[in-house]
């Protein structure tokens, strides 16, 4: 096993502890806040996770997918606030677990119905595709590992 690798795993690592981070703190925040229990959020950055990757397909431009990722999740966010989410802030807690956990299986269903199962790959940043090399005391990094840290 190279020092490359282990370094790429500690932050593959890194990245997945944050994420589960800002779900947890964002399920922490809405319920404190509001005081609704809304377990459909992490099915939220997924819509955005995947809009974002179609949209940057499409543009060619990572920043423009970026960009249009947010603005559809923006617009998929205020949707199901006024079609499922009013309704059930003034409702029992059990019914807000039941109506957001079927959004959860509505948002997955869709998903595998507009993009499929098999797994999506993002676009490799343009600035990666140039010979980098960082020598730093004990590991070395290429463009080629750079580029697979950053996608």
């Amino acid at each position: 096993m190279t020092t490359v690798l282990v370094f790429e795993q500690l932050l593959n690592g890194l990245q997945f502890g944050v994420t589960l981070f800002l779900m947890a703190a964002g399920l922490t925040l809405v319920f404190g806040i509001m005081n609704f229990i809304n377990l459909a959020h992490g099915s939220l950055y997924m819509v955005g996770a995947y809009l974002a990757l179609a949209a940057a397909q499409w543009t060619g431009s990572y920043l423009a997918g970026v960009a249009l990722g947010l603005a559809g999740t923006l617009l998929v966010g205020m949707i199901v606030e006024v079609v499922a989410l009013r309704a059930l802030y003034d409702r029992d807690h059990l019914d807000q677990v039941l109506a957001t956990f079927g959004l959860i299986l509505f948002f997955n269903e869709l998903i595998a119905i507009l993009w499929g199962r098999a797994a999506k790959f993002a676009l490799r940043i343009s600035f990666t595709n140039a010979w980098v090399s960082l020598r730093l005391p004990l590991v070395a990094f290429t463009a080629e590992s750079i580029s697979r840290m950053l996608s």
